[in-house]
């Protein structure tokens, strides 16, 4: 029997890779998936770790897409397809300097911008879920943008990832709050502790044994999907 882990994206998913420009021009991959059910989809966003690339969510995709959600899973600035700039320049997540890494926020912003216009997508129920710097970048872009983000998942957070700071972002934060954290990944899980005491609206703390880090979690605690999948329901896919 196969675990939720190890299920294949079924046929009838559509699945469309698409490059879309950022304010300064750059070309970032974006491949999204779109469940054969009927009307506007709720949808989930996904922002991998450092070093990694959108391939890093695989195993989990098809859970969502099994729960109806549409999936867009984005390499982000520096990182596997997302180092082209339009102007035939490169850009790599090894040489990127402070100043480039506070533009992931912004390259998540110009992705949405995209997204919320798709007639086949719910607007009132996007959600991002982010892992280690991805984690970061989804806190900063949906406490500035509550009206278009309605929920946000943060896998292994942390206070301060290469210039990218959540303390203050998560104060402000005006939408649920879930994050995933492992007790031996000491910088993630101390920082996930302060962020969880800042919050002032709905919020939630899942802590796992180990020192499992981001997406880790997901591939080795398969009762986390099942307890994303739940929240996001609750959080957003219920709401009216």
């Amino acid at each position: 029997m196969l675990s939720n882990s190890d299920k294949p994206i079924p046929d009838d998913v559509n699945i469309n890779e698409i490059s879309i420009l950022t304010r300064d021009n750059l070309n970032v991959s974006v491949k999204y998936y779109i469940p054969p059910t009927e009307g506007e989809k709720p949808a989930v966003i996904l922002l991998h770790m450092l070093g990694k690339d959108k391939s890093s969510w695989n195993k989990f995709i098809p859970k969502l897409l099994e729960n109806g959600y549409a999936v867009f899973n984005i390499d982000m600035r520096g990182h596997g397809r997302s180092t082209r700039i339009q102007d035939g320049h490169e850009i790599f997540y090894t040489n990127m300097n402070e100043s480039d890494w506070k533009k992931l926020p912004d390259d998540v912003n110009d992705v949405i911008n995209f997204i919320k216009n798709e007639k086949f997508i719910d607007k009132n129920k996007i959600a991002v879920m982010g892992a280690s710097i991805g984690a970061n970048s989804a806190i900063i872009e949906v406490s500035k943008h509550p009206d278009y983000i309605k929920a946000v998942i943060a896998l292994s957070p942390g206070l301060n990832y290469h210039g990218i700071l959540t303390y203050e972002a998560a104060k402000d934060l005006r939408i649920p709050l879930l994050i995933a954290v492992s007790q031996g990944d000491m910088y993630s899980f101390e920082s996930s502790n302060q962020l969880n005491k800042v919050v002032k609206n709905s919020h939630d703390l899942l802590i796992y044994k180990g020192a499992d880090h981001g997406t880790n979690l997901l591939n080795k605690y398969e009762d986390l999907e099942n307890k994303v999948v739940s929240w996001l329901n609750e959080n957003l896919r219920d709401k009216k």
